[in-house]
């Protein structure tokens, strides 16, 4: 957290005269003079307008969860799930992110995500496309973070005889910063989030749509040091953007350095209530007092403003105007004569195309086909951080009992049966290892299971191998034999590429052996599994750490590492090496990060004790009492049964780090700054 200086954030409760310049004229003031010294990031806002005619993402996100979801989650219920919340005790983050949906639709519904296809398929760009394209003929750096192929439609069609071809960088190794924009670069579009297609051919596979491919560091590395470049040296204009995706592009737009111009375009239909604020404005408008109240571009406003010089704030802006109005300002601006081809058809799709939009969303639906068990799978796991509160616990609930049911039936799929098996076990009380009740269970648990794998689909076996070595190894005499399952659930999903499989197998065959926190170093890795061969226990053999190592590299698991933090924390592990305390500290505050960013509030109280635990030990008592603070205020959410040990654990460590009346002088404060109103 950083640190609150109090007197600083009160300035902003005090007036300051605003210009009387134009909002738009006030924009035209901070930009570059030349298109050469500009960078553009659009987002999906650009493609609304006809006759692109595309859908907003809420209105997208509406059409998929309006078929999907089942009969136990009302339409009211469900559009709230994807509304910025504006309850009283409701947290910034929480609502679901179209990365959300996606993950949970490729997950099983919708594997290949066809339901993005109608994007590709549009091929009508507007006049905020034909903008663009030209400024990247004039040398501006255009990045963006959509998937249709609209700009480049734009450019291709705009073309003149002797202008170079666009290239498009989609892939993560494009964005190496050797690949970076300069003298003699060619045309280039950047697409931040990858492509549906380039040139005629499929490339869906470089799409980040899902929240695990937006995390992992493979698809991402090199696009996040080449946005901060960017920002770090020339002025940018954001436009159609939202800044809903916290866990990618924000942070780097929020943190990253350097004394050039920021615009970020608030969208206005049809220019209502246009106007210009700058970073002091914004900041002023805000009541956090920590980044950690605040999401998406609110928060890049705030840590920004937090960094910056008076000078550097009144080019930090946001201006609320219409999308087009403002590109046909920077066409005015820096594209002086251009014509805009008019388009007579148009793409019959998107808010005026009611008909058309139903047709697609219905088509879809009858291709995917998805059976009862998977909607309500699909609709308990978009309700997990919503859990907590009235309606929507009774709902998740009635899911669950109706999923038991689909799965344990006659008509179950095989992999629907692997799906009741799973939650059979892991909602058992497994008795101590040995015990012949929990023996005869596991025993009649493995048998079912190896009657089942050859029923299963390739990507469901190793899941069915995953199950059966955790039903061995609660007895000690079949450690050896679980330990084969494992290693054999591994290699089944090793051999398919199913990524997601082999994380699961490894991180619980990690948590099996007590390797929870060798994820530290490769040198802890080793002591410990030197320590348990000296005691006879099982060990987390060493191909299988430097396989999940690897996995971390190139997907990024952290939240497989943040669960296991949180276990060996819940069972009182206490971290005495000061670089492991450090980097405990780190991940805690990553983990409240993407807590808050997620909307996630049982795992917000998680990790801000773990968080404030740590600094306890090190001796940030006010800092750690502010966590504390914050999370004994996160109570007001949701009824406290089975979470009320976080706030009980909260107040006894509050009285040990609180010696002064710190916390009571805080406290109204936080509170005031931590909620949706």
């Amino acid at each position: 957290m950083r640190p609150m200086n109090f007197l600083r954030r009160l300035e902003h409760f005090f007036s300051r005269p605003r210009s009387q310049i134009p909002p738009l004229d006030r924009l035209q003031s901070i930009l570059p003079r030349s298109a050469g010294s500009l960078a553009l990031l659009a987002g999906a806002g650009i493609s609304v307008d006809a006759p692109s005619n595309l859908l907003a993402g809420w209105h997208f996100m509406d059409a998929i969860l309006s078929r999907v979801m089942p009969a136990e989650v009302d339409s009211e219920m469900t559009r709230s799930l994807i509304s910025v919340p504006r309850n009283q005790h409701f947290r910034p983050g929480e609502f679901i992110r179209f990365e959300t949906l996606m993950m949970e639709l490729s997950s099983g519904l919708d594997p290949q995500l066809h339901v993005l296809d109608c994007l590709d398929e549009c091929e009508h760009p507007n006049a905020n496309h034909y903008v663009i394209a030209e400024l990247i003929r004039r040398h501006a750096v255009v990045m963006t973070t959509n998937f249709d192929r609209l700009i480049e439609v734009a450019y291709h069609r705009s073309m003149k005889p002797g202008d170079a071809p666009l290239r498009v960088v989609h892939l993560d190794d494009g964005f190496a910063l050797d690949h970076a924009p300069g003298p003699g670069t060619p045309p280039t579009l950047w697409k931040l989030h990858g492509s549906l297609s380039v040139d005629g051919r499929s490339t869906r596979e470089s799409v980040q749509a899902t929240l695990e491919q937006v995390m992992w560091p493979s698809m991402r590395r090199n696009k996040r040091d080449f946005l901060r470049s960017v920002i770090e040296s020339r002025d940018m204009v954001l436009v159609g953007y939202s800044g809903s995706d916290d866990l990618d592009l924000v942070p780097v737009l929020a943190e990253s350095k350097g004394e050039r111009a920021m615009a970020w375009i608030d969208h206005a239909p049809n220019g209502a209530d246009t106007r210009f604020e700058d970073a002091h404005e914004v900041v002023k408008r805000q009541k956090a007092l920590t980044e950690y109240e605040l999401v998406g571009r609110d928060r890049v406003f705030f840590v920004r403003w937090s960094g910056q010089t008076e000078e550097q704030r009144e080019r930090t802006a946001l201006v609320r105007a219409s999308t087009a109005d403002v590109l046909q300002l920077m066409g005015q601006r820096y594209c002086p004569g251009l014509a805009v081809p008019s388009d007579a058809a148009a793409y019959e799709f998107g808010a005026s195309h009611p008909d058309a939009v139903r047709r697609y969303f219905d088509h879809w639906f009858e291709q995917c086909a998805p059976r009862p068990a998977a909607r309500c799978g699909f609709a308990i796991n978009l309700l997990t951080n919503r859990r907590v509160r009235p309606g929507f616990r009774e709902a998740r609930a009635q899911l669950q009992e109706r999923h038991r049911s689909l799965v344990s039936g006659e008509a179950a799929t095989p992999e629907e049966r692997l799906d009741g098996l799973m939650e059979s076990f892991n909602t058992r009380i497994h008795d101590g290892a040995g015990a012949s009740d929990s023996w005869t269970a596991d025993r009649t648990l493995f048998d079912e299971l190896q009657k089942l794998v050859p029923q299963l689909q390739p990507r469901a076996q190793g899941g069915a191998h995953r199950l059966s070595a955790c039903a061995l190894w609660n007895h000690q005499e079949h450690r050896g034999e679980a330990e084969e399952r494992f290693r054999l659930a591994w290699e089944v999903d090793r051999s398919i590429g199913h990524l997601r499989g082999e994380l699961a197998t490894l991180t619980t065959w990690q948590r099996a052996a007590g390797s929870l926190r060798d994820h530290l170093s490769e040198k802890d890795h080793h002591d410990h599994n030197a320590f348990a061969r000296m005691m006879g226990d099982p060990i987390f053999p060493d191909d299988a750490f430097y396989r999940l190592r690897a996995l971390s590299q190139e997907t990024g698991y952290q939240f497989n590492l943040w669960e296991h933090l949180l276990a060996t924390f819940d069972i009182g592990y206490v971290e005495e090496d000061p670089a492991r305390r450090q980097l405990v500290r780190v991940e805690a505050r990553n983990m409240v990060r993407a807590a808050v960013d997620m909307g996630d509030i049982v795992g917000e109280m998680k990790s801000r004790l773990l968080l404030a635990a740590s600094l306890q030990e090190s001796g940030d008592l006010d800092e750690a009492a502010q966590h504390l603070v914050c999370l004994i205020e996160l109570e007001k959410a949701f009824d406290l049964d089975g979470f009320g040990d976080f706030g009980l654990r909260a107040r006894a460590m509050l009285a040990q780090v609180d010696h002064g009346d710190f916390a009571r002088r805080v406290r109204p404060a936080l509170a005031a700054s931590m909620w949706v109103v």
